[in-house]
């Protein structure tokens, strides 16, 4: 069968089709069951090793003895420092290590309980890891599931997923197909996730998807994460200041705490911050709940303070950005007929964050149909694997462009013998992706002048304001083919595949046919290392 999973920064959601619907999968014990795997292993050494995964591995959060990995999935790829900052020290595995061990659970999961093995899976990402191109997340999430012998592994937007599963679900309750653009926003564990689709008849009534703008943020203040998991680490930072560092333990037992008592007084929490929000002083002193076994009050004031510093800037540089660009595209922005937004991902119900993305469109009434809830709240959380689960079985035909320019940044001689930085772009922003799946070449030849810095390569969302890989990888002479070094001129290539990873091609300018192919998550850079010849 062909399933789509919706691999989450806290939660993981699987979907399969059943007749023309797209079902979630359902685990544990008849008598409490969920449509979520809690993304969390915990691992015990010592005389009683043990490993445990999904809700037995949450229980463990905070509790002596136990290593517990959580938030693993947008740690793929980052640099041990930052992940240690992420994680607090002391943890023996590394991200991409847990992530392998998780997805096999997930899989004998599957097949012991309902006695199913994919043979196609469409695994959903983050829009934003093609925003800031941090290619080594997707690359290590594909090889983790080929590891556990999936034959045929594709990697997927979260928002376009989402977006698949809306336009099925209105064209079910309307009658009729949605055609015009939808932007998608995602805001769940990890990531702020904007996209911008434009909507058209496909081949056999299936919609057509074209992903036109992308937009969106995973890291604040240099700390990975911008939604829910840092949300609730900074309210809980808020109201015990330090525990973090003097008792890490006792600070994820809270942190955990304040997660649960949010989705539990959920309805109170929204009134009481819409209340905040217009008449601060009403809600002045408002316990919304307590913490630490009464200890400490929760109030609106704290959850409006610690929403501020994570996510609410980020969220309306986002959409600001976003609809300046969204212009250029002729979206008919006030005509409800033609443009729809769709709210997905478990933070984009919080009440801060929803309000955050209607003040990007002004005065937003409860009857504008813009924002129609098409999806119920139960769908709308679902609504990424269930789209997945359509395109795993072909069902929406998704255009996918290029998100950025991309080049490298090399120098050139000017007239009195100095060097000026020079940014050479070679894949362009917008062209459809199938146009890429041969190495589209530079038109100019460089001579290597270093061999052990990295590849300057630099991806341009939006134009004059290019942004530099920051993800360290191999060095120059590691991806430049046999014989070539010091001296060398050397032409430099992208190109595409079918999962949007990109890779670098290498080859002598002399000899084109001595050429060498590296995946560009392998050498994320910021380094000059390059003179145009």
């Amino acid at each position: 069968m062909n399933f789509g999973i919706d691999f989450g920064t806290t939660n993981t959601a699987i979907s399969r089709m059943d007749g023309d619907e797209p079902v979630a999968l359902t685990f544990g014990p008849a008598d409490q069951q969920h449509h979520y795997v809690p993304s969390v292993m915990a691992l015990r050494g010592g005389l009683r090793p043990s490993e445990q995964y999904g809700h037995a591995a949450k229980d463990r959060v905070g509790e002596p003895g136990f290593e517990v990995y959580q938030n693993f999935k947008m740690l793929l790829g980052e640099p041990p420092a930052r992940v240690a900052a992420h994680w607090g020290g002391g943890l023996s595995q590394t991200p991409e290590a847990i992530t392998q061990r998780f997805i096999a659970r997930l899989l004998e999961q599957m097949k012991t309980e309902h006695g199913l093995r994919p043979a196609r899976v469409v695994v959903t990402v983050p829009e934003v890891w093609l925003v800031q191109n941090l290619q080594t997340k997707r690359e290590h999430l594909i090889e983790g599931f080929k590891r556990q012998g999936i034959g045929r592994v594709e990697v997927r937007s979260e928002p376009v997923a989402a977006a698949t599963y809306y336009l099925h679900s209105f064209k079910k309750k309307k009658g009729h197909p949605f055609q015009g653009h939808l932007l998608v926003c995602d805001c769940g564990g990890g990531t702020l996730d904007f996209c911008l689709v434009g909507v058209e008849p496909g081949a056999a009534g299936r919609p057509r998807m074209t992903v036109l703008e992308r937009a969106g943020n995973g890291i604040v203040n240099g700390r990975i994460g911008s939604a829910g998991v840092a949300f609730d680490q900074a309210v809980v930072d808020r109201l015990f200041p330090g525990l973090r560092g003097r008792d890490p333990e006792r600070y994820f037992r809270r942190v955990r705490e304040f997660e649960q008592h949010k989705i539990t007084h959920s309805p109170a929490v929204s009134e009481n911050l819409a209340l905040h929000r217009e008449t601060p002083e009403a809600a002045e002193g408002e316990r919304l709940f307590s913490l630490d076994d009464g200890e400490v009050s929760v109030e609106p004031q704290h959850l409006a303070e610690a929403f501020a510093a994570v996510s609410e800037s980020a969220i309306r540089e986002a959409l600001d950005d976003l609809l300046a660009r969204i212009r250029t595209h002729a979206v008919a922005l006030e005509d409800p007929s033609k443009f729809r937004v769709l709210m997905v991902g478990g933070f984009s119900s919080f009440w801060l964050v929803s309000a955050a993305i209607k003040d990007a469109f002004g005065r937003v009434l409860s009857t504008d149909q813009r924002f129609e809830e098409v999806l119920s709240l139960a769908d709308r959380a679902l609504a990424i694997s269930k789209g997945a689960a359509l395109l795993a079985n072909d069902l929406a035909e998704i255009v996918e462009t290029c998100p950025a320019d991309v080049g490298v940044q090399g120098f050139v001689q000017d007239k009195d013998g100095g060097l000026q930085r020079v940014r050479f772009a070679i894949l362009r922003k917008t062209v459809r992706i199938r146009d890429y799946r041969q190495p589209v070449w530079s038109s100019q030849a460089f001579l290597v002048v270093s061999t052990e810095i990295r590849l300057p390569v630099y991806v341009e969302p939006i134009p004059d304001k290019p942004l530099p890989l920051e993800i360290g990888g191999e060095t120059l002479q590691a991806i430049l083919p046999a014989g070539l070094g010091v001296g060398s001129r050397i032409e430099i290539g992208f190109s595409v595949d079918q999962n949007l990873v990109f890779s670098i091609h290498v080859r002598d300018a002399k000899n084109k046919s001595q050429e060498k192919t590296t995946t560009l998550g392998n050498v994320m850079a910021r380094l000059p290392a390059l003179i145009v010849d």
